[in-house]
């Protein structure tokens, strides 16, 4: 009997050591035990390039390990073309499917494949106080993107550049505005035109247009842009002294962040998704307006904005 029972202990402690040794076997397999870097297809971690106005969520993610060091800054329409070395892009939608267009006009050929959203804001006004009284006159009692846009060039609208992601993605709404059924041959060029020329100084991204107007007064009438980064203007004691108001204007319109995968890299940059960033990444989002992980990549726009960014970028 004890030596049946000795031998039963030792045949349990042989298959434990079985099962730990299958396991290891397997983890080392699929690479599920190590908490290092993704590797890319050139044996580093993937390099991973931002917007300008989102280095800090790419340098975030540096700091972290998820991504190669000094991640370069890259923006239309040099994303057609990106170097050879990067294998996927954080940018503002529908930036990617944008770049496809300019790459490739036939849609033969696609430079960036999968998106993944990184977070959304809702699109809103900042507008000076004067100004924001006033719009309960000029527009009645809705106040929509075709009403404000059709204010300039007598009031200075802060969009950002229609030539880079993050301007085209502000000025979406307007443009929307001015045609029908966004269809770009329908599009009043002179009225989107008038609100890119609005500002004397020129067009910038959110962050530098919405402090211009906080402590310049007279610089700038209103900026478009995520709702966190334009509620902030109006608690700052510049803001509060001007009686800068945030105004929500119909329809609703969504700015959103995603990460595109590169053509062909797309295994490169598996598990880069929302959920895997570290804190240091969302508050960088958080910073420029946006809620992390939420919003969705829908590109349906892409066609239309490429023409608009055609006609007026």
């Amino acid at each position: 009997m004890m030596k049946s029972r000795g031998a039963a202990v030792i045949g349990a402690f042989a298959l434990i050591a079985l099962a730990i040794f299958i396991r290891g076997l397997l983890v080392s397999d699929d690479g599920g035990g190590s908490d290092g870097p993704k590797q890319s297809s050139s044996g580093g971690a993937p390099v991973v390039a931002c917007t300008p106005e989102l280095l800090a969520v790419c340098e975030a993610m540096a700091a972290d390990g998820l991504i190669a060091d000094d991640p370069p800054a890259l923006d239309l329409p040099d994303a057609a073309a990106p170097p050879s070395d990067v294998d996927a892009w954080v940018t503002w939608n529908p930036a990617p499917q944008i770049a496809n267009y300019v790459s490739s006009r036939s849609g033969t050929t696609s430079v960036w494949s999968t998106t993944e959203a990184f977070g959304s804001a809702p699109e809103v006004i900042l507008a000076d106080g004067s100004t924001a009284t006033n719009l309960a006159a000029d527009c009645r009692a809705t106040t929509t993107w075709a009403c404000l846009g059709g204010l300039a060039p007598e009031l200075s609208i802060g969009v950002g550049d229609p030539a880079t992601s993050e301007g085209i993605a502000r000025l979406a709404p307007f443009a929307q505005a001015f045609a029908a059924d966004d269809d770009p041959s329908t599009l009043d060029v002179g009225a989107l035109d008038a609100i890119v020329r609005s500002p004397a100084e020129g067009q910038s991204d959110a962050t530098t247009m919405a402090q211009r107007l906080t402590t310049r007064v007279g610089s700038l009438s209103m900026v478009a842009g995520p709702d966190a980064l334009l509620e902030r203007q109006t608690t700052t004691p510049a803001g509060r002294s001007r009686n800068l108001k945030i105004i929500a204007s119909s329809p609703e319109s969504e700015l959103t962040v995603v990460l595109a995968a590169r053509s062909g890299h797309e295994d490169d940059v598996d598990g880069l998704g929302c959920k895997d960033l570290p804190k240091a990444a969302k508050t960088a989002l958080t910073s420029v307006g946006f809620a992390p992980c939420t919003g969705s990549a829908d590109d349906a726009l892409a066609g239309f904005l490429y023409q608009v960014q055609k006609k007026v970028g």
